[in-house]
Formats: C-alpha cells, sequence, structure tokens
C-alpha cells in the first residue's frame, strides 16, 4: 500500500454538465468520483502502449574510439595465440593484468 505521500495530486477542470454526468456515473458504479475517475483510468493506462524510450548518444573522441578498437584486436591475437598454445606465458598475463588496470582507470 502506498502512503498518501507518494500520491499525486491531479487537477482536473470541467464544464459543470460533464461533472453531472461524472457524478451520475460514479454513483451508478457505487464509487466515489475520485475513485470512479481512478479506475477508468487505470483500465486506459493498462491497456496504452509502452512508451519508447529515445536511446541518446554522446560524442565520444574519434582518437579514443581507435584506441579502444586497438586494444580489442590486441586482446583477440591473445587469446588466438593462448588457444593455440593452451597456455599464456607469463609476461602475456602480466600485461592482461596491467591492461586490465588502466581499462578500469579509464571508466
Amino acid at each position: 500500500m502506498s502512503k498518501k505521500s507518494d500520491n499525486i495530486q491531479v487537477k482536473v477542470t470541467m464544464k459543470p454538465k460533464d461533472h453531472n454526468k461524472l457524478l451520475l456515473v460514479a454513483e451508478e458504479n457505487h464509487q466515489t468520483k475520485a475513485d470512479y475517475i481512478r479506475s477508468v483510468l487505470k483500465i486506459k493506462i493498462e491497456n496504452a502502449p509502452a512508451l519508447k524510450v529515445k536511446k541518446t548518444y554522446k560524442m565520444t573522441d574519434p582518437n579514443l574510439m581507435y584506441q579502444i578498437v586497438k586494444i580489442g584486436v590486441n586482446l583477440n591475437q591473445i587469446a588466438k595465440h593462448a588457444n593455440i598454445k593452451k597456455r599464456v606465458e607469463r609476461e602475456i598475463l602480466t600485461a592482461l593484468v596491467r591492461i586490465e588496470k588502466d581499462l578500469k582507470q579509464l571508466l
């Protein structure tokens, strides 16, 4: 159950004849005006199509992207070498740990 402080109040302006109709329909449904409005809106909201979230992208320095691609190429070469040899030399492992530390600092 939500706390009252979590609720948002919505103010609606309508013509007197529409307000009278609203009161009648709410009474026919054995609901208060507010409960009737909430029930109608809930049905409309649940059946509404999902909102599309627009993705935003930030511009990235092309030189930075180039360097990241080079790192990826080098890592792929190291992985290929390790898979062929079925082992990784100490200096390669040390270099990989250093690369990992450097990347964590960048991110």
